[in-house]
């Protein structure tokens, strides 16, 4: 893949709610580490003050990922309703957005203990 994540500032998105919180926070960290290692100015909503309603976290999510420069999509997005939302969100707003699983083919020049993939998804 010849293409490269140029931006700097991204936003990790993926599946917290319904599923385990600590297994759903290690995930997005592995990926902020990763991504953090390569250059890049992580947010992990993940990180977030917890909030009481579903709402609440979505709003935090998306005051975040209107200031990025791009949107990483985790391995397990689609399960999500609240990462369905910010992948929308961002396609709307013209923001580059980018998968998990593609990862190294946009890093191919710095060596990663992960296997991830990051296809650039244009609207």
């Amino acid at each position: 893949m010849n293409r490269k994540m140029d931006e700097h500032k991204v936003f990790l998105s993926g599946q917290i709610s319904g599923r385990d919180t600590e297994s759903a926070k290690d995930h997005f960290k592995r990926v902020e580490i990763d991504l953090t290692k390569r250059g890049k100015f992580v947010l992990n909503p993940a990180d977030n003050v917890p909030r009481e309603a579903w709402q609440d976290y979505m709003r935090d999510s998306i005051s975040q990922l209107v200031r990025c420069e791009a949107v990483v999509m985790l391995d397990d997005w689609q399960d999500s309703r609240g990462a369905t939302i910010e992948r929308n969100l961002a396609l709307e707003l013209g923001l580059p957005v980018y998968y998990e699983r593609y990862l190294d083919e946009y890093f191919d020049d710095y060596p990663c203990k992960y296997a991830y993939d990051i296809v650039k998804e244009s609207k």
